[in-house]
């Protein structure tokens, strides 16, 4: 009774209250409220909060979004009049604000999920099954796919357990594509052929986000069907996704190669089954080592994607001059910049990005972003 009251309390305060002004804490603490109340009846109002907390956030990131195209013409000029600077220092203001908003309701999203996915009453799992996948908030629909791996955990493989699968496998047709990226997240959690179907399905998706997530999902799911999917999938591809097939490949198959038709080759050749790793086996060859074609290079970090964008710190940090603290890959200190005492980071930076700007082919698309205070998109 006193959990059912304090459930009651906490959804009867989180539909009514203005979450803008409402202390971050509380929030959080009414949220977790809500799951001390483990029966069926909580699924309704636990999705009637979700929604309002969906609707929420969308609304700040709209409006984060409004106020970045409201900066952007002032960040874009090197001359600004005393009030053009005013009104830049306010409108900065309001989306620094926005934008702290727009990450602690994020959070409180993520709390949300947690929380529905700590249900552990069949019944409660079963309700929300019938529930959440068919909202019409997307958001909803989000947190139900990132609460299934606990869900699935814990349910026997009975009815519940299989109208799960069920929801998850309607879902990976969801018109949302940040419901399906979360969709096929989850899938590796059940250890089951259908779920390498439907993942198979999610690699020729026509986001990419939702083709990336299916690969990590089957990286997940050490199995011959989850590498020859992986193998034909690459075969399609370019990019970053490429990238990641071929990482999910190394390390389910303990093999390297340095092209997606020598992976096709090869899985061809040991009869489409992964062979057991031979002792002393390093997995490759002078000749098959990785060396991707096309591939760039950006302070260490490489690439195959064919739009870049690179992302440069302007701030006044990078004046200071480079020390034994900035070496590193990331920092960017090549052996060449070593020996080249007082530069600073920001040169660093600069030859940095005219060396891989130059080196890029010419068919390959790019942008770069500077931020300080602010940012300017070149």
């Amino acid at each position: 009774a006193e959990e059912r009251a304090a459930y009651i309390d906490a959804r009867e305060a989180l539909l009514a209250a203005d979450y803008g002004s409402m202390e971050a804490d509380r929030r959080d603490r009414l949220i977790e409220a809500l799951g001390r109340h483990d029966e069926a009846e909580a699924v309704k109002g636990f999705a009637d909060v979700a929604s309002r907390f969906g609707t929420w956030v969308n609304a700040l990131q709209a409006e984060q979004a409004d106020l970045q195209e409201r900066v952007r013409p002032f960040t874009d000029r090197t001359a600004l009049t005393p009030q053009e600077i005013g009104v830049r220092n306010s409108l900065t203001r309001k989306l620094d604000k926005a934008e702290a908003e727009a990450r602690r309701a994020t959070q409180s999203m993520e709390l949300l999920a947690k929380v529905l996915g700590a249900y552990r009453e069949e019944k409660t799992v079963s309700a929300a099954i019938s529930t959440f996948p068919r909202h019409p908030t997307w958001r909803v629909r989000e947190l139900f796919a990132e609460a299934a791996p606990s869900w699935h955990q814990l349910l026997s493989d009975g009815g519940v357990s299989r109208r799960l699968f069920s929801a998850l496998k309607t879902m990976t047709r969801d018109s949302e594509p940040r419901v399906r990226v979360a969709v096929a997240k989850s899938l590796a959690a059940f250890k089951r052929t259908e779920a390498l179907e439907l993942l198979g399905r999610s690699l020729k998706d026509d986001d990419w986000r939702v083709r990336a997530a299916a690969v990590e999902g089957l990286r997940k799911s050490p199995s011959d069907e989850a590498v020859g999917l992986l193998i034909d999938a690459m075969q399609k591809e370019d990019g970053r996704i490429v990238e990641d097939i071929n990482t999910a490949l190394e390390e389910l198959t303990g093999r390297k190669y340095a092209f997606p038709d020598m992976w096709k080759q090869w899985w061809e050749s040991v009869g489409e089954k992964v062979p057991p790793k031979q002792a002393g086996e390093d997995g490759g060859t002078a000749t098959t080592e990785r060396k991707f074609e096309n591939t760039d290079r950006f302070y260490g970090i490489p690439t195959q994607s064919d739009r870049i964008l690179y992302i440069i710190d302007i701030s006044g940090s990078m004046n200071k001059e480079v020390d034994d603290v900035d070496q590193g890959p990331i920092t960017g200190r090549r052996e060449s910049d070593m020996s080249a005492p007082g530069k600073t980071r920001i040169e660093v930076a600069k030859n940095e990005l005219k060396r891989a700007i130059g080196n890029l082919a010419s068919d390959k698309e790019f942008s770069i972003i500077f931020f300080n205070s602010a940012t300017k998109v070149w």
